[in-house]
C-alpha cells in the first residue's frame, strides 16, 4: 500500500524496515534489571555485565542500519520510518 502511495506521488520515497527498527530491539536491554529473565540466567555480576554489553551490541545494529540507510538514499524526498505502531 504504501509503494503504491509513493507511485501516485510520483516522488522517491523510502521505507525503512519497521522489524530492524522496532522498539523492543534496541530500547528493552536498557531497561532491563538483574532479575530479569536474560540476565537471572547469569551467576555472577561479570556474566551479567558482560550480558548488557551484548545486549548492547543489538543496539548498535539499529542505529548503524538507520545511519547507513539514510547515507544511501540522501538524495531522495521522504524516508519513511514506521515506529511505534500496533
Amino acid at each position: 500500500m504504501q509503494q503504491r502511495q509513493a507511485e501516485v506521488l510520483k516522488r522517491k520515497i523510502a521505507f525503512l524496515d519497521p522489524q530492524a527498527i522496532c522498539e523492543s530491539r534496541h530500547l528493552g536491554p536498557m531497561w532491563r534489571k538483574d532479575d530479569h529473565d536474560v540476565l537471572s540466567k547469569c551467576q555472577t555480576r561479570k556474566q551479567r555485565q558482560a550480558k548488557r554489553i551484548d545486549e548492547h551490541k543489538k543496539i548498535r545494529r539499529v542505529v548503524v542500519y538507520v545511519s547507513l540507510q539514510m547515507q544511501r538514499w540522501q538524495d531522495w524526498d521522504v524516508i519513511w520510518a514506521p515506529y511505534y505502531f500496533l
